[in-house]
């Protein structure tokens, strides 16, 4: 156990003796994702604009887009067919919600009707209209039931309704689903840091092959796993650094409701940090050069990162990507934190710590036995 905190701490010692690592390793990744945290939250500050193509045969599709206009936060415009697919893709609107032909014949049946919503953002964007106007339809359906077919009686309920005499209360609540997603993404882009991060660090072992430390350490009795153990010690300080001053920043700092205790957070990173470590290590384990190591560092991290969810949402992937995805670290990382933010305890997430734990025995299991048994020295560029 000492030899490895003696590595340990020569290894951060080595690490930090340049203080542009601390801007590379510490100031950068906390910057990036507190920047793009602050912007992703501010995204709840502007108007959501909806496109309305109305095909709707009677007065009830009208019904609908005026109520959608008449929300504080949305701006609906009248667009054609020919223009939706222009606008969506162009992010002129963020979604185009189109009324069907049916749509009044069936409420006024007290029949169930769905419009169709075409957009490219997240659910993040969209919830929001999509709950809106499912509840205006289910009333819309409710008074077509009380109304037996009698469209006269329909209108007659439908203005009592729109004028008040049927009271709604309104109240603010706080919309907290913009900034827990802004945690969330944020976060995708910490983990990605993390990973990059601890393959360079987890470099010096290459340095340490050049000048032939590495094997002199192998000749006394210090074992390839306490290189290992000592390595992922120091880059486990590191990544618990980064971990506390983000989850410091967003809860006490930026005051964001991001749905995650900071204690509970760190933990999480920390446990993805033990991943991203022991994948560092086998990296380099695996590479003969820095240059190499670094190839397959970006040729590792990117893939598994758009496929664990860190750039976007798994349900926006095929069925197919979502099965994969089960098999990356980074989406237990990121479902932790999604349950954290959902209300679960700690005892909810302590299988996803679990399989980042399998993980990360896995990964530095195969990088220590690859060190003990790989003589070579190879060529260092």
């Amino acid at each position: 156990m000492r030899e490895i905190f003696l590595i340990a701490a020569n290894t951060f010692k080595i690490i930090f003796r340049k203080k542009s690592n601390i801007i590379l390793f510490i100031i950068i990744p906390v910057t990036i994702t507190l920047a793009m945290m602050f912007l992703f939250s501010n995204a709840s500050s502007r108007t959501t604009k909806i496109g309305i193509y109305n095909q709707d045969q009677g007065d009830l599709g009208g019904e609908l887009a005026s109520n959608i206009a008449a929300i504080e936060k949305f701006k609906a415009i009248e667009v054609k067919e020919e223009e939706i697919n222009d606008l969506v893709q162009s992010q002129k609107v963020d979604c185009v919600i189109v009324i069907p032909t049916d749509f009044s014949e069936k409420l006024y049946k007290g029949n169930s009707v769905k419009v169709n919503m075409k957009t490219i953002k997240g659910e993040d964007t969209t919830i929001w209209i999509e709950n809106f106007t499912n509840m205006f339809i289910e009333d819309l359906m409710i008074i077509g039931k009380a109304s037996e077919g009698n469209r006269e009686v329909y209108w007659n309920i439908l203005d009592g309704y729109m004028s008040g005499n049927i009271k709604l209360s309104i109240g603010k609540v706080e919309d907290v689903s913009i900034s827990r997603q802004a945690t969330s993404t944020s976060l995708g882009i910490l983990i990605m840091f993390m990973m990059y991060a601890t393959t360079i660090t987890s470099s010096l072992i290459i340095k340490e092959k050049q000048d032939k430390t590495f094997y002199r350490v192998q000749t006394a009795p210090v074992s390839s796993k306490v290189v290992v153990f000592g390595n992922t010690l120091a880059n486990l300080v590191i990544v618990a650094i980064q971990a506390a001053i983000v989850a410091i920043f967003i809860n006490h700092v930026l005051n964001m409701n991001s749905g995650i205790g900071t204690l509970y957070l760190v933990i999480v990173l920390l446990f993805f940090g033990l991943v991203s470590i022991s994948m560092g290590m086998v990296i380099i384990a695996f590479s003969q050069s820095t240059a190499q190591s670094i190839s397959l560092a970006t040729l590792v991290t990117t893939p598994t990162c758009m496929l664990g969810g860190c750039f976007w949402p798994v349900s926006f992937m095929p069925q197919v990507l979502q099965k994969v995805s089960d098999f990356m670290p980074q989406r237990w990382a990121l479902k932790a934190i999604e349950s954290l933010q959902t209300g679960s305890n700690f005892n909810g997430i302590l299988v996803n710590l679990g399989i980042l734990i399998a993980f990360a025995i896995m990964f530095s299991t195969i990088a220590a036995y690859k060190f003990k048994n790989n003589k070579s020295v190879g060529n260092f560029i």
